[in-house]
């Protein structure tokens, strides 16, 4: 079985959101939509960043669109799928790759 699945998806995603938006997490459904979280355009760059940190992914170029938790739940474990992501605990173990992620240009 794939250590990497919607639930553990689901659940590192929320705690994520509740502690960069300060949202309690019963209001992280996955039907919640991202706008009435308070997720605004900024918000989703700045949470788009740090699920590609998170989930070791490299977001594609292309606009999507993602309107619920439920969306970038799928949208996640559909990169990390395509793109054979590390869980973190293996990836914690190459450093050069942490380390050129945190030297990317802000």
């Amino acid at each position: 079985m794939n250590s990497h699945d919607t639930t553990t998806t689901f659940a590192r995603l929320t705690a994520m959101l509740a502690r960069d938006h300060k949202l309690p997490l019963d209001r992280l459904t996955p039907d919640a939509p991202l706008e009435g979280l308070g997720i605004d355009s900024l918000g989703m760059v700045e949470m788009l960043w740090n699920v590609e940190d998170k989930f070791r992914i490299k977001l594609p170029l292309k606009t999507v669109e993602l309107h619920t938790v439920a969306d970038v739940v799928r949208y996640i474990d559909e990169l990390v799928a395509a793109q054979g992501a590390r869980p973190p605990a293996a990836a914690a173990a190459l450093p050069a790759e942490r380390s050129a992620a945190a030297s990317r240009p802000t």
